[in-house]
C-alpha cells in the first residue's frame, strides 16, 4: 500500500522536471536561434567565450560538488571521465556521417548544424535521466539552469549554420523539438525507475555534466579560439565564470 503513493510521487516529480527541462533546453535554443541572425563575426567568440565559462562556473562550482556530497568522489570522478569520453566517441562517430546536398558549401553548413544538433539530442539523455531521478530541488535547480545556459550558445552554434545554409524558422521549430525531447523523455525514464542508489545517481549526474563540459570546452570555447584568439577567449571565458559564480552567491544568500 505504500508503495502505491511512492511510485506516483516519483512519476510525478518525474514529468515535473520533465516539462521543465523540456521547456529550458526549448527557450534555450529559440533564444540561441533568435540570436544566430544577429550573432556573426567577433560576437561569436565572445557569446561562445562568455557562456562556455558560465557553464563551466555553474557545473564546477556548484552541480560537480552537491553530486560528491551525494554520492563521494569516486563515481563523481568516473562520471566526468566517462562522459568525456562518451563525447569524444560521438564525435569521432559523427565526422563519418555524410549529408549530401546540390551545394557544396550548402552541405558544409548543414552538417556542421545537423552535427552539433544530433550531438546535442544524444547527450540530452543522460542529463534528462539525471533530471528525472533527482528529488532534490537543490540539484534540480541548478541542472535547469546549466540546461538554459547551455543551450543558448548551443542553438547559436546549430542554427548559424542553418541559416548560412538557407534554412529558417520551420528548421528551427523542428530542431529544437527534436533535441529538447531527448531531456523530456530520460527525464521520465529517471522519474520511473528512480536511480535509488546515490552512488548511481551521482555516476549519471556527472555523466552528463561531463559531456556538457566537453561541449562546453571542444565546441564552444574551441570554436570561439578559433575565430579568435586565445587571450580574447580566455577573458570572455573568465568574465562568464565570474558572472556564474557571483550569480550562485546572490541566489545561495537570497535562498
Amino acid at each position: 500500500m505504500s508503495r502505491q503513493p511512492f511510485l506516483f510521487s516519483r512519476w510525478m516529480m518525474g514529468g515535473y522536471n520533465a516539462l521543465w527541462g523540456f521547456l529550458a533546453s526549448s527557450a534555450g535554443l529559440l533564444i540561441g536561434g533568435t540570436g544566430a541572425g544577429w550573432v556573426k563575426g567577433q560576437k561569436v567568440p565572445l557569446v561562445f567565450s562568455l557562456c562556455a565559462g558560465m557553464i563551466i562556473g555553474l557545473v564546477v562550482l556548484d552541480i560537480v560538488p552537491d553530486s560528491i556530497r551525494l554520492g563521494g568522489w569516486p563515481p563523481a570522478v568516473a562520471g566526468l571521465l566517462v562522459g568525456v569520453w562518451v563525447y569524444s566517441q560521438l564525435e569521432r562517430w559523427s565526422r563519418r556521417v555524410i549529408v549530401l546536398t546540390h551545394e557544396p558549401k550548402q552541405e558544409v553548413f548543414l552538417y556542421s548544424g545537423v552535427l552539433i544538433a544530433l550531438s546535442i539530442a544524444i547527450h540530452n539523455v543522460p542529463t534528462g535521466i539525471a533530471l528525472g531521478a533527482n528529488a532534490s530541488e537543490a540539484l534540480a535547480r541548478p541542472m535547469l539552469l546549466t540546461i538554459f545556459f547551455h543551450t543558448i550558445p548551443e542553438g547559436i552554434a546549430v542554427f548559424t549554420p542553418l541559416i548560412m545554409a538557407g534554412y529558417g524558422l520551420m528548421s528551427l521549430l523542428v530542431i529544437t523539438l527534436v533535441v529538447s525531447l531527448p531531456i523530456a523523455v530520460g527525464a521520465l525514464i529517471g522519474g520511473s525507475i528512480g536511480l535509488g542508489s546515490p552512488l548511481l545517481l551521482t555516476l549519471v549526474i556527472a555523466l552528463a555534466m561531463g559531456m556538457t563540459l566537453a561541449v562546453a570546452v571542444k565546441e564552444m570555447l574551441g570554436k570561439a579560439v578559433k575565430d579568435s584568439s586565445l587571450g580574447f577567449c580566455a577573458y570572455g571565458a573568465i568574465a562568464g565564470f565570474v558572472l556564474m559564480a557571483t550569480y550562485l552567491q546572490l541566489v545561495s544568500h537570497g535562498g
